[in-house]
């Protein structure tokens, strides 16, 4: 990484196992991707519900040449309590409940932010493969 990835916590004090466990995830996540300019996660505390659990928003922003690949990672309502459109929600209302730990909203969020970037390779990889092929074409060409 050319930039040092930052880590930032709102709303919560700075945790230190967490954000090693962030570290060694971005640590992965550069084995996948060895273009990554530079990487910044924010982890913040939602709503709070002393009875139901706590709401984590994880959000991953890597830069890569050529893009950005975001991740947002919110607990998000189920679909039938969507449509009825009430005022106040429960945990359970949530098509997730594991948000409520902020570990397991991080790594959700690593996962996702893994496929993108392994998508990211891929269409690099396709790309310079046809700029390969292509080559010899416009070469006889010139030749010609």
């Amino acid at each position: 990484m050319e930039v040092q990835p930052t880590v930032t916590f709102k709303g919560i004090p700075n945790s230190q196992a967490l954000e090693a466990d962030i570290r060694a995830r971005l640590a992965r996540l550069e084995k996948f991707c060895p273009d990554i300019i530079s990487a910044q996660v924010v982890v913040e505390l939602g709503e709070r519900h002393h009875r139901d659990g706590k709401r984590w928003r994880v959000r991953v922003d890597v830069a890569v040449p050529g893009e950005h690949v975001i991740v947002k990672n919110e607990s998000t309502l189920r679909p039938d309590v969507r449509a009825r459109e009430v005022q106040t929600t429960r945990k359970q209302d949530e098509s997730d409940a594991g948000h409520r730990y902020a570990k397991v909203a991080v790594r959700e969020s690593f996962e996702v932010a893994k496929r993108q970037l392994q998508d990211y390779v891929r269409r690099r990889r396709r790309g310079k493969a046809e700029a390969a092929r292509r080559r010899p074409a416009r070469q006889a060409r010139a030749r010609a």
